[in-house]
């Protein structure tokens, strides 16, 4: 019998199976690429546009100006870094403020390599590498999850594909796009995969290459420096790998801890790469944790909003402008990821309940240790946010600090996690039309009708959401009952078709949360950068008056400025001007200049957390001591009794000014 078609055949099927394997990573890779040379972002400082200008840049979409930390501070951030030849220190910013630390954005110092985000901007043009930072959150994520799911159930290309895809396009993920919410993400379920393979029996040879791997990026976890997100993330990462661990070692629990031991050298090693940077960094470190918000926040357990979880099948109207104040306060803090996984859990308790005799025959073991860690976590979580109880268990998982709504990041990873356990579940590959009718199917269904119908109807109610109509509302119920009802289906096919509605679902929720714009040109060639420029000396400081929009142009342009961001206190500028004050100020905070003639004495006020207002006269002696000779302000000159206008600048039906400090007449 001639074998060589056979040996043809497995040849083709391997090198299919090698080709399908990097097809995902490659053109993932490719359009990265791309996007980069094309200076092609998905920023929102075409913002600038609806101020000053005509519009410039734009290709497609609308800019988002409730994103203000991205186009408001970490893009003018990264520019005024650009301006400063990326040094550690930029003096134009409060006074002199460490860009190391609380803030992600390029500069120059041996702790950059861990942020390889931010590495290009060193070697190539600003808004080339500006390009490139921005998709690099999707193009890690992407890849984090395909990686992740690959490894949990292997072979399934598509299924990983699918899911990485569901991830990216969550509606929390686009409305909070920035580096300190996708790279937790993407690190943990890359650390997790890590250190579930390094567990196992490798060559000398990969486990050194791994634990490399794994020191690097656990390293550029611990430095993004963001706890809000780092500890959920974390908590998920550590479960999911104790899931794992209880699978792959039955009954040897004890014997096995020694596989732990490959586990030591790489958390080490990254902890002392971590102390060196703390340690070259501890004054600004040391400032951070001592500030009344974030540094002493605490945040005790329960209160959360019972409709926060529920309003998640709505968040495709956040897009448009005319359902935005139906969820308050703007569509960044509203935004959800969706949770159809998280609708999937009765069925697992029913499920691994009914299959319990049978665990172990039918290879059920991980996918059910899987669900419990998810279980597991979902009862910590919900009790923090809902129980007003275990504040001490809280403190000592580092959750005591942290927001409610922060902890929706971790609950985002669970869900996905839920859903890819549908897919390791036993399932039928052939189609075939007598299994066509699965009745667990239709009965999960039914049972999601009246569920979902009344969680919908709560939050339309809710957020008094009158152009829900009766159509609109009935195709989303049975969007959501259907895609759900599917993913438990026998037939495999029907779970990826449930699969590809979510994801469908996702992509409408979020497609145009962000615009497609070309270059930074928005902000660089923008009217009032181009007269800041124009009047710069290159000693004096500048001022925004009442005007949080503008607050990033000065640093953008190069100049220093009183006010903008502070992303932590500068302790000199207060004690001497604001003494006593300390619980205002000490905080991370935009800080605005109100600019009043009215103002006898000037005093500072907390208008929220986040924001802190200086009133203050034209007059005052503060503004002489700290060099502000100029100023940028809508109100008319007559308003202001020392300081006089250089410039006016067309903005839509209304003028900009740019004033100057007269020599005279100060307190």
């Amino acid at each position: 019998m001639n074998t060589l078609p056979d040996r043809k055949h497995c040849l083709n099927n391997l090198k299919f199976i090698l080709i399908s394997k990097w097809l995902f990573p490659l053109i993932t890779t490719i359009s990265l690429i791309i996007l980069t040379i094309l200076s092609i972002s998905g920023s929102s400082i075409g913002a600038y546009n609806s101020f000053v200008g005509k519009p410039s840049g734009d290709i497609i979409g609308q800019p988002r100006t409730v994103r203000s930390d991205e186009w408001d501070v970490n893009t003018t951030y990264t520019i005024a870094q650009s301006n400063n030849h990326f040094r550690v220190t930029n003096k134009n910013i409060d006074f002199g403020q460490n860009m190391s630390v609380e803030t992600d954005v390029p500069y120059k110092a041996w702790s950059i390599i861990f942020h390889p985000q931010n590495l290009l901007f060193l070697i190539l043009p600003l808004s080339n590498a500006f390009a490139f930072k921005w998709w690099f959150l999707s193009y890690i994520l992407l890849i984090s999850v395909y990686i992740f799911v690959s490894f949990f159930v292997p072979n399934r290309r598509l299924l990983a594909i699918l899911i990485s895809l569901s991830v990216l396009f969550s509606p929390f993920i686009q409305w909070w796009y920035q580096s300190i919410t996708i790279l937790p993400i993407a690190y943990t379920l890359v650390l997790s995969t890590l250190a579930m393979i390094l567990i196992n029996k490798l060559s000398t040879r990969k486990r050194l290459l791994l634990s490399f791997l794994a020191i690097y990026l656990l390293t550029c976890f611990v430095l993004i420096m963001y706890p809000p997100f780092q500890i959920p993330c974390a908590l998920v990462g550590l479960f999911i790998f104790i899931a794992y661990y209880f699978y792959r070692y039955p009954n040897k629990y004890m014997q096995s801890f020694k596989k732990l031991r490959y586990l030591i050298l790489p958390i080490m090693t990254a902890l002392v790469i971590c102390l060196m940077f703390i340690i070259s960094q501890h004054q600004t470190i040391s400032l951070i944790e001592r500030t009344v918000y974030p540094g002493r926040r605490i945040v005790n357990a329960g209160g959360q909003s019972l409709s926060f979880y529920l309003s998640w099948p709505l968040n495709y109207m956040l897009q448009f402008k005319q359902t935005f104040s139906f969820f308050p306060p703007n569509q960044s803090e509203s935004s959800r990821f969706l949770l159809f996984g998280i609708a999937l859990v009765p069925y697992y308790c029913y499920y691994f309940f009914k299959k319990r005799k049978v665990i172990d025959s039918q290879r059920l073991r991980l996918p059910l240790y899987l669900f419990i860690a998810s279980m597991l976590l979902l009862i910590i979580f919900l009790s923090r946010s809902y129980l007003p109880i275990g504040n001490i268990l809280y403190r000592f998982m580092g959750l005591s600090s942290i927001p409610h709504d922060r902890l929706l990041i971790a609950f985002g990873i669970i869900n996905f996690i839920l859903i890819m356990v549908a897919f390791m579940l036993p399932g039928i590959s052939k189609f075939k039309k007598d299994k066509l009718l699965y009745l667990p199917t239709i009965i999960y269904f039914i049972v999601l009708l009246p569920i979902f119908f009344s969680c919908l109807y709560l939050i339309k109610n809710h957020f008094a959401i009158a152009n829900l109509g009766k159509f609109e509302f009935s195709f989303l119920l049975l969007i959501l009952c259907a895609s759900i009802s599917l993913l438990i289906h026998r037939l495999i096919v029907f779970r990826y078709i449930g699969l590809s509605i979510i994801v469908a679902f996702g992509i409408y929720s979020s497609l145009f949360v962000n615009p497609l714009i070309k270059g930074l040109s928005a902000i660089q060639n923008n009217p009032i950068t181009k007269s800041i420029s124009k009047y710069n000396d290159g000693s004096s400081k500048w001022i925004i008056n009442n005007d949080y929009i503008f607050e990033g142009l000065p640093i953008s342009a190069g100049v220093a400025e009183v006010g903008g961001v502070q992303t932590y206190p500068n302790l000199w500028f207060w004690g001497k001007y604001f003494s006593g004050s300390e619980q205002i100020y000490n905080r991370y905070a935009h800080v605005e200049l109100s600019i009043n003639d009215k103002n006898v004495k000037r005093d500072v006020i907390l208008i929220q957390a986040d924001t802190i207002r200086i009133n203050i006269s034209s007059c005052d002696a503060m503004l002489q001591d700290l060099n502000v000779n100029y100023m940028v302000s809508i109100e008319p000159p007559t308003n202001f009794k020392c300081f006089h206008e250089i410039d006016r600048i067309q903005n839509g039906s209304s003028e900009i000014g740019i004033f100057k400090r007269n020599i005279s007449n100060y307190n």
